[in-house]
This record gives C-alpha cells, sequence and structure tokens, in this order.
C-alpha cells in the first residue's frame, strides 16, 4: 500500500471514494497550509483517474457501490476545478492539543478492578473485606486522575483538543471520582452481575456462556449497550446514564443484549434513556465542545446553513445542538440528534455539489425540531414523529421538495444508477 500524508492526515491508494472524501473533509477543518496543495491535489487527481478506470469496468454494471464511486467522483471533479483557496487558513494551535496517552488502558484497568470488586461482594466468603477493596480501586481511580490534573495542569477539558475515545475516558474518570457516582456504578455492576446468569440460560443459542466467563461494564457511549465476545469472553457494556436505572430497567437492557428481548424490554430501556437522570449523566460525559471548523464541509457549512434556519424561522430560546459531520457516509439515515450528548450529525453524503442549501438546511430543521420536541411516551409505545413534530416540521417552506430530493438520493443508491 502507498501512503501521502497531507496535513497529518494519511491517504491510502484505493481506499473506499467517499473515505477518500471525509479524509479531505477532516484536512479541511484542520486547516490547510498552501505547501500542502500540490501534494493534494495531485492525489486527488490520482483518486480521479482510479474511480475512472473502476467506473468503466462497471458501465453496465448497477449496484450501490457503482453509485457510491459515481457520487465521489462528481465531488472530485469539482474539488480538482477548484481554487482551493477555500481550503487555506490558518492550523489549530497545536498549544492546546494535549496527547494522554494510555487513557484507554488506564480504563480498561479499572474496569477489571470494579469488576472483580463487584464479585467479590457477590462471594459469601469475603464479604467482610469488601471496604478494603472499594478503598484500594478508589484509590487507583484517584491516583490516575491526580495523573490527568498535573498533565493538564489547570486547562479547561473543554477547550483541548481531544480525540472522542480519549475525552470520553478522561471525562468518565473525573466522573466517577465522585463517591456518590463511584458507589453507584459499583452497585450497577453488582446487580448486573448477580441477574444476568438467569438471563443467559434463557436464550438457548448463548446457553454455552454460563459456563463461560463474561463481563458488565458500564461507559458512556453513543449507543445504549453493547455485547461482543472476544477470546470466550462475552462482554456486555451498559452506557454510563443507566447507573441509576430501577432494576426492572436494567434487567431488560439484560435481555435486549443477551437477544432474549421483547417490545416490552426494549420500551422499558428507551424510555428511561429519555429520563432526565440518563440525560443528564450522558450529557455530563458526552459533551464536547465543537472545535472551531467541525462543521465546516468541503461545500457546504452547518453552522452558517444553521444560522439562516434559526434566523427564518422561529427557534425556541435554548442552545443550540453541537454540530457536525458523520464519519460514515448514509445514503439512508441523512441526520440523527442524539439526546444523551445534545448533537445533531449529517451524513457527509450532502456535502456535495449537487446538493442544494435548502436540501441540508431542511434536514437540519428536521433534527432541530426533535431536539426542541423530545420524545413522547403515549400508552406505553414512544413517539418520536409525534402530531407536535410534525406540525412543526411542516413549517419548512420547501419541505415536500426537499424530501423528494432526499428520497430519490436514496432510490438512485438501492438501485445503483449513475
Amino acid at each position: 500500500m502507498e501512503y501521502l500524508e497531507v496535513s497529518g492526515v494519511a491517504y491510502e491508494k484505493s481506499v473506499n471514494p467517499l473515505k477518500f472524501l471525509s479524509a479531505i473533509r477532516k484536512t479541511a477543518q484542520n486547516g490547510l497550509v498552501r505547501e500542502d496543495v500540490p501534494v493534494l491535489r495531485k492525489r486527488i487527481e490520482q483518486e480521479i483517474l482510479g474511480l475512472e478506470s473502476q467506473m468503466g469496468r462497471r458501465r453496465r454494471k448497477r449496484s450501490s457501490n457503482a453509485f457510491e464511486e459515481r457520487h465521489a467522483y462528481n465531488a472530485l471533479c469539482a474539488i480538482k476545478d477548484s481554487s482551493f483557496e477555500q481550503f487555506i487558513k490558518p492550523v489549530i494551535d497545536h498549544r492546546h492539543t494535549v496527547r494522554l496517552r494510555g487513557m484507554l488502558k488506564v480504563c480498561e484497568t479499572l474496569h477489571k478492578k470494579i469488576e472483580r470488586t463487584a464479585r467479590n461482594q457477590l462471594s459469601a466468603s469475603i464479604k467482610q473485606d469488601m471496604a478494603g477493596y472499594q478503598s484500594a480501586v478508589y484509590d487507583y481511580l484517584c491516583d490516575q486522575n491526580d495523573r490527568i490534573r498535573s498533565i493538564l495542569a489547570g486547562k479547561d477539558l473543554q477547550q483541548l483538543n481531544f480525540p472522542k475515545r480519549t475525552f470520553r475516558a478522561v471525562k468518565w474518570l473525573i466522573f466517577l471520582e465522585k463517591d456518590e457516582n463511584f458507589k453507584s456504578h459499583v452497585e450497577a455492576i453488582i446487580s448486573a452481575l448477580s441477574m444476568f446468569p438467569d438471563i443467559l440460560v434463557q436464550n438457548r443459542k448463548l446457553a454455552n456462556f454460563t459456563s463461560e466467563p463474561f463481563a458488565i461494564r458500564y461507559f458512556p457511549g453513543s449507543s445504549l449497550f453493547r455485547s461482543d465476545r472476544k477470546e470466550g469472553i462475552f462482554t456486555v457494556t451498559i452506557n454510563e446514564g443507566f447507573i441509576n436505572a430501577p432494576q426492572q430497567v436494567l434487567y431488560s437492557i439484560l435481555r435486549m443484549a443477551s437477544s432474549t428481548g421483547t417490545k416490552v424490554h426494549k420500551h422499558n430501556m428507551a424510555s428511561y434513556s429519555n429520563s432526565a437522570d440518563y440525560l443528564r449523566i450522558s450529557r455530563e460525559l458526552l459533551q464536547q465542545k465543537s472545535t472551531e471548523g467541525s462543521g465546516a464541509g468541503l461545500f457546504h457549512n452547518l453552522s452558517t446553513l444553521c444560522e439562516k434556519v434559526e434566523e427564518d424561522y422561529s427557534v425556541p430560546s435554548i442552545e443550540r445542538p453541537q454540530l457536525s459531520w458523520m464519519d460514515r457516509a448514509s445514503f439512508r439515515t441523512f441526520g440523527v440528534y442524539q439526546p444523551s450528548s445534545d448533537s445533531i450529525r449529517i451524513s457527509p453524503v450532502l456535502d456535495h455539489p449537487e446538493v442544494p442549501e435548502f436540501i441540508v438546511e431542511y434536514v437540519l430543521f428536521h433534527e432541530l425540531v426533535h431536539s426542541w420536541v423530545g420524545v413522547r411516551v403515549r400508552n406505553g409505545r414512544s413517539q418520536i414523529h409525534s402530531k407536535r413534530f410534525k406540525g412543526l416540521e411542516h413549517q419548512f417552506a420547501r419541505r415536500d421538495e426537499a424530501a423528494a430530493f432526499l428520497n430519490e438520493l436514496n432510490r438512485s443508491y438501492c438501485r445503483g444508477s449513475e
């Protein structure tokens, strides 16, 4: 494989063209110096030639891959023909960038220590030593936080440039240092460990896990839970927002994680994820101040378009959600609002020269309405697109035209047409 680096972003030949576009977008967001322009232009020209060759071979083949190639090809041609002046700007001040190596390893160690403490609590023979076990784990946590504070040297965590996973790890460690949070976290692990074996037995496909080790963890993330099996260990990671959830909700999460859940369990889990306590914890751990230019795209700027939407429509006097482009291109989900982090993410397939501005404005407006209305529970069912939501969303002047455009874009992708 041949790599080429521009402004700290490494490009690999023959990558997915949509991933290549995302890499260029990140370069533009970070700032492109004038000396990088010839190198980037050459790399774009190489990608265009490669796509022309691929599309020539697939001329008669109708597939989603063919549509993705055509979509990316048109965008790259538009970028190549531009002056590149739109990408040249001051690079982010790296004095505000702090490297915290080993944070994920620290979190992994802490997970194991907390789970070992929880399992000891469930063992009747050593319950008397629980105070000592918890104290030792808490001391380890405080030592790690002291190390983080010494590195940050009093700097505001929100003003620094961190990778997303590192930011969440640091926020989580600081969150657990509060005595009530640490106790709630350990108690939640104990509860989950005590009820999970009986739940696993209910799924014949997972019956073998009753004789194999399993792990329960709580950690902040965009999903409500994750489950996977690695090296013979079945691990369930539950969102930290659930540490104070009632037993019934925890039971529902574990049923869903073990593939034995029903609609009732799914509803219990989803309903609590909209509770004030869940949102409070999640936003404390997940909300990361957008870095300058995070909403900037190759053809559309989310911050600029959102300002236009706020001027054209009556917007509630609340703080605007964080705006960013998704990491992965999606032709099915064009936008998503996440209450847990109070953020709106837009599919990068809309950052394209053939997508009019009002289309992106419509998707932004749609997700903004989600942030204003929230989720309504009626007759035991969650309503995302409630009557109130539809009433507000229909205020967008060119709604029908925008919806028709997005539907056609999705159908074109599914058909694989050019």
